[in-house]
């Protein structure tokens, strides 16, 4: 089984100068790192950026191993739940919901068709090592652009 752990981090959320990080890594049966990537953008949010580390996770698993016998693992209870309770209901009231707006549509629409998959998710700073790891990689991809 092929596990994937991903995370966002932001500094500033939300506000016109933030500056965000995200991570996923790729980890075999044996608990080792087999490939991660990570990236940071601005502006953007926290959970912009834990969409995009789940998105590309999925993206590239999909091109490179397949779907089948992985899990992917989220400390954001708010990418988790779009996942596996709200995203289906979105779709077939036209990427509404009953109050207000959905954030992030561009990538809730990005992520629908990887909706089938196991999600699983974890509290985070919880001890997790992949959690841990993601949690770093995804921080010094946003200190790296904020030096920029």
């Amino acid at each position: 089984m092929i596990k994937i752990y991903t995370d966002g981090a932001c500094s500033k959320n939300g506000a016109k100068d933030a500056v965000g990080g995200w991570a996923f890594c790729v980890i075999n049966d044996e608990n080792e790192l087999i490939y991660h990537e990570s990236g940071a953008e601005r502006p953007t949010t926290n959970n912009r950026m834990e969409f995009i580390a789940m998105l590309r996770a999925l993206q590239w698993v999909n091109e490179n191993l397949g779907l089948d016998d992985t899990e992917f693992y989220t400390d954001s209870a708010l990418l988790f739940n779009t996942l596996t309770q709200w995203i289906e209901s979105w779709h077939r009231n036209g990427w509404k919901r009953k109050t207000g707006e959905i954030k992030n549509l561009d990538l809730v629409k990005e992520l629908y068709p990887y909706r089938h998959c196991r999600f699983n998710h974890l509290r985070g700073h919880c001890g997790d090592e992949w959690n841990e790891w993601c949690d770093k990689e995804a921080v010094v991809a946003r200190l790296s652009l904020e030096a920029n």
